[in-house]
């Protein structure tokens, strides 16, 4: 009766331990974002939460099209640093892991791609080169056919048979910043910047260009120090920028705004030339930028040339016929204004006058 009951309790003992060891925990960890500071920030950050976590392994699901070295190689570090299996899966169906991605997923423990997806060759030819462990058509599937196999060089024995998976994505605010590394949205926030904060240099008390102008300024700043920045470019940029401005105080008959359209082109084109395939900036948007920059440009010299060679609407001589109120026997109001009168005839306080001549400061009226 003692070895019986001796017997249940060391079974009931061995229960629990072994319910653990059939139900291990695997955190998915979804990155679809370009390699950058930002989201390799995230990542890592879910890299270690996996570690102390205690998760039976990271799976990192990835679909990039690549990014920065930088980034990956900081990926990369905290990869092999891990005290638990990072499994890479190239996913869904379609996904690729190019540029930077190929060497975060070659620094996986494990290494797999669901079929019809892409590293530089497809899943069928990754896995007859080599290049990968194994080809699974959904994250269970991997998990379960993992289970047991062990991880060269590091020497991880995976527990992953039907795993409880937790899947976890990128949120708002990580996106949202990633966005505003994109160069084309660089560019138009640092144009938007230098435009704000020039209209309220210009024009002071606006506040709410200035305002605009000054979080556009910021944000760009927080794009360039990012992202790898052509100083040439930028100083092409602000040449750009100055000369339209100056053309708008002296005469070039626009030369100096053609100019400044070329230069800020040039600049645009050239300002994340260092910087890998994915922040390139668009052709063709630097081209509408300069179209729109130059037709506005276009439109508002014009418009100050023209106001330049109108004649005087006001000056003293308009004056003229107006009528005016007498003050004192030496000064009337006219228009809002107190003048010197002169008059062959007296005049009166309250009467009412009508100019005939401005002579310098001082108005020959008439009664009337």
């Amino acid at each position: 009766m003692r070895k019986l009951l001796t017997a249940l309790f060391l079974l009931a003992l061995a229960v629990p331990g072994h319910a653990a060891a059939a139900t291990p925990r695997v955190l998915a960890i979804h990155f679809t974002q370009d390699v950058n500071p930002v989201t390799q920030s995230w990542l890592n950050n879910q890299l270690g939460r996996a570690e102390s976590g205690h998760y039976d392994a990271a799976v990192i699901v990835l679909d990039t099209p690549g990014g920065l070295e930088e980034s990956m190689r900081k990926i990369v570090q905290k990869q092999l640093s891990l005290k638990v299996p990072v499994i890479v899966y190239v996913a869904p169906s379609g996904a690729r892991a190019a540029s930077a991605g190929v060497w975060i997923a070659q620094a996986a423990d494990l290494l797999a791609m669901a079929p019809e997806t892409n590293i530089g060759s497809t899943a069928v030819e990754a896995k007859q080169k080599n290049v990968i462990d194994m080809i699974a058509a959904s994250l269970p599937g991997l998990l379960d056919r993992a289970d047991g196999m062990k991880t060269v060089p590091r020497g991880f024995v995976l527990h992953t048979k039907d795993a409880q998976i937790t899947n976890v994505s990128p949120g708002f605010f990580t996106r949202f910043l990633s966005t505003l590394i994109d160069p084309n949205i660089i560019s138009l926030l640092f144009l938007a910047g230098i435009v704000g904060l020039g209209f309220e240099l210009f024009h002071p008390g606006a506040v709410i260009p200035g305002a605009f102008g000054a979080i556009c300024m910021i944000t760009a700043l927080f794009g360039f120090s990012v992202l790898p920045v052509s100083w040439g470019g930028l100083l092409l940029v602000l040449l750009g920028v100055a000369l339209l401005v100056i053309d708008a105080h002296v005469t070039s008959h626009g030369a100096l705004t053609v100019s400044g359209l070329v230069a800020m082109a040039i600049g645009l084109i050239t300002l994340f030339h260092n910087a890998p395939a994915p922040y390139h900036e668009n052709i063709w948007l630097v081209v509408t930028i300069t179209v729109v920059v130059g037709a506005f440009w276009a439109l508002a010299m014009s418009k100050a040339i023209s106001v330049r060679r109108r004649p005087a609407a006001v000056g003293p001589h308009q004056i003229v016929g107006m009528e005016g109120v007498v003050r004192d026997d030496r000064h009337v109001f006219v228009r809002g204004e107190l003048w010197q009168a002169e008059s062959e005839q007296p005049l009166r306080i309250g009467q009412l006058v009508r100019v005939d001549a401005v002579h310098g400061l001082t108005l020959a009226v008439t009664p009337e």
